[in-house]
């Protein structure tokens, strides 16, 4: 059955998050383009980049590691 990295089940139509970073900003009036980067999963070794709207995406905010 198809799952996500939690294991939860996955169907179509499920909303879902895609993790990667910000490598560009390009300023709009209201909302802006970025450039982003995906860690590439084995056997790929090349980042997969890709162009989204600042509406589509949310800042991770990290947890602060104790130490």
């Amino acid at each position: 059955m198809p799952h996500d990295k939690n294991g939860q089940a996955l169907s179509e139509g499920d909303e879902i998050i895609i993790r990667g970073r910000v490598l560009k900003i390009n300023p709009g009036e209201e909302y802006c383009n970025l450039d982003a980067q995906i860690d590439p999963m084995p056997p790929y070794t090349e980042p997969y980049k890709l162009v989204l709207n600042t509406r589509q995406v949310e800042k991770v905010e990290r947890a602060e590691v104790a130490g």
